[in-house]
């Protein structure tokens, strides 16, 4: 990481995107909820800075910060986010794209989960 950040600099596209890659592998090894969703934020801000807000990379890092609200069960939240990202993604790429598929059936699943509640 820090070779990518000497080289491109700490707001370069790739180095934002390798940051998104490594708080997603970290989320899903350690469980480390609580500590993710400032990453998230912190990542999208730093993202918005070096790209257009409307961005597919953007749309993935909106959908992890989504999930991360969905797996504390913070559905109100969650929503919102699934829909913006959806929205962007929309906007950019074919609805059978790989990317739309995942955010659709996150969206889907939250549905299912608020309509259990």
């Amino acid at each position: 990481m820090a070779i990518f950040e000497e080289v491109f600099g700490s707001k370069h596209k790739s180095v934002v995107d390798i940051i998104n890659d490594i708080e997603l592998l970290f989320d899903e090894s350690r469980g480390a909820y609580n500590t993710s969703k400032p990453s998230y934020e912190k990542l999208l801000a730093l993202f918005e800075e070096v790209s257009s807000t409307e961005h597919t990379n953007i749309a993935i890092i909106i959908n992890n910060l989504a999930s991360l609200h969905m797996s504390k069960e913070e559905y109100d939240k969650s929503k919102p986010l699934y829909e913006h990202s959806l929205k962007i993604l929309n906007k950019f790429i074919d609805s059978n794209h790989h990317d739309v598929c995942i955010v659709t059936e996150n969206y889907n699943h939250l549905l299912a989960k608020m309509d259990e509640n």
